[in-house]
């Protein structure tokens, strides 16, 4: 978390770091994009996994083909 804040105050114009006006805007966004980034985690992890279902079945429905022609 001490990365994000320190990428965040390090893009920011020096005038604004020390602002208190800026102070409750980073506690807001801190948290924020930490929930971004799980939540696009989580979304990557569904994707992969039902990447991983489709090949399985894939794979199930081309051993059964190679089975039948094996034993027909």
């Amino acid at each position: 978390m001490s990365f994000l804040f320190r990428n965040f105050q390090s893009k920011m114009p020096r005038n604004f770091r020390s602002s208190s006006f800026m102070k409750p805007l980073v506690v807001l966004a801190l948290p924020g994009m930490y929930l971004f980034y799980k939540y696009n985690q989580y979304k990557r992890q569904q994707q992969e996994q039902n990447k991983r279902k489709v090949t399985e079945r894939e794979l199930d429905h081309l051993n059964q083909k190679i089975v039948s022609y094996l034993f027909s």
